[in-house]
């Protein structure tokens, strides 16, 4: 079974928050088992040092006194022979080094113990050894309340860390499952709806705001699709209709017709039909991303090419020189044509081709001396379907497809496009693409 996001937070930091506090536990316990008997051991040593004082000083033995906590403690001769002793004349305590725990005495509990000898300072000779023992029942006590403490706390705090991090993660997702529920509330039909963009500055609210943008750029592309599914079914169903009308016209009057003259219409409106077609069928290709043919192209043969072509008005090239481009030289091509089309389309009289190079570009311009663009129409003339207010009606065969189709290959090709105004008046079309380095 998959778990949520969540439960996994959940799970993991419950995990290393009991096993940092585990340790810290048993830690503490050492801690305090460290503590308390090394107070013992002071103390015991305390009340030696005093025992052993109180000697030296010449106090009787029956009048010894140990002052702070109870210590039980033994005088013993050179022959082993208690002298002194509050432990009920039991035997005497085995001398211990200092630091080791103590063993069990008869019939007592634990005990630090320790022990001193006493040197005459007349003589320079020991006559007593001084032992003393404090009991360590308070001090285990003391550690094993520590320890019961936390065998009782540590699964009680543990789940109550493992209940505060699943709220505080299920209220730093709530925003996702918001996000979540809108978005698959999302459809086609309502694309235009968007995700709540929780006020909190976070990953979350930049993740929503990321989605929003996504939505924009779907809903953006959503309605140049239906854009371009309109103008495309418009554009289409044009010629069609042109060429359904001269046919029925032709068919009604058969005696009053030339049937030569309706022959070339229907040529030419299927002309355009196809053009247009062809155009569709080159933007679908780019758009999808289709990988094109990349090689050297001399782009000066293939200006040359296209402007031999006979067209409505004369194209000059006496501007035209050597330029190497990489590409794919069939839609390299297209792009000659597209443009010297068009500017044999609207040019009054000529069309004049440059082709330089400058630096690493090479630059491609068209230039005529029709009525040009308007300057606030520079960019939205490479739009599909997109004509100037300045002949760019239907009667003169533009389907407003053909610049599109120039933008989409420069693009594609790492260059650019642009149009202005041209110093024969009528409108310049630049290309820039890289050139070949030699």
């Amino acid at each position: 079974m998959r778990q949520s996001v969540r439960a996994r937070v959940t799970i993991v930091a419950t995990e290393v928050f009991a096993i940092a506090f585990i340790v810290a536990a048993f830690g503490l316990v050492r801690v305090v088992d460290d503590r308390v008997h090394e107070t013992v051991k002071n103390a015991t040593n305390a009340a030696l040092k005093g025992v052993v004082q109180q000697i030296l000083n010449g106090t009787p033995f029956a009048q010894l006194q140990i002052e702070g906590q109870p210590v039980y403690y033994q005088v013993i001769n050179s022959n082993n022979v208690i002298e002194s002793t509050n432990l009920n004349g039991s035997d005497p305590i085995q001398p211990l080094s200092a630091g080791v725990r103590p063993r069990e005495l008869p019939g007592k509990s634990k005990y630090e113990r320790l022990s001193q000898r006493v040197i005459n300072p007349v003589t320079g000779k020991c006559c007593y050894t001084v032992q003393v023992a404090s009991s360590l029942d308070s001090a285990d006590r003391s550690v094993e309340t520590v320890r019961r403490s936390l065998l009782i706390a540590t699964p009680l705090l543990i789940a109550l860390v493992a209940a505060m991090i699943w709220t505080f993660v299920g209220r730093a997702f709530r925003p996702v499952a918001k996000i979540r529920e809108e978005v698959e509330s999302i459809s086609g039909s309502t694309i235009d709806r968007r995700v709540p963009v929780p006020e909190t500055d976070d990953e979350v609210a930049r993740l929503a705001a990321t989605m929003n943008a996504m939505l924009d750029r779907l809903e953006s592309s959503q309605l140049r699709q239906r854009q371009f599914v309109s103008d495309a079914s418009h554009e289409l169903r044009s010629p069609i209709a042109s060429m359904r009308t001269e046919l029925e016209v032709a068919l009604a009057h058969p005696d009053s017709v030339q049937w030569s003259e309706v022959a070339d219409r229907v040529l030419s409106e299927r002309d355009r039909l196809e053009r247009l077609v062809d155009d569709l069928f080159a933007l679908a290709r780019i758009e999808e991303g289709q990988p094109l043919k990349r090689v050297e192209v001399d782009l000066d043969d293939i200006v040359l090419a296209e402007a031999s072509h006979a067209r409505a008005k004369p194209i000059t090239t006496a501007a035209v020189s050597a330029g190497r481009v990489i590409g794919d030289r069939r839609a390299l091509e297209q792009v000659v044509r597209n443009l010297c089309d068009n500017a044999a389309r609207y040019a009054r009289n000529v069309v004049r081709l440059e082709l330089v190079t400058e630096g690493h570009e090479v630059v491609l311009r068209v230039d005529d001396d029709g009525d040009g663009v308007p300057e606030s129409e520079w960019r939205r003339i490479f739009e599909r379907f997109a004509r100037s207010d300045l002949g760019r009606g239907r009667e003169l065969g533009g389907a407003g497809l053909g610049l599109a189709l120039v933008q989409r290959v420069v693009t594609s090709h790492e260059g650019s496009v642009t149009c202005s105004r041209a110093p024969l008046g009528g409108a310049r079309f630049e290309v820039r693409l890289p050139s070949v380095r030699l």
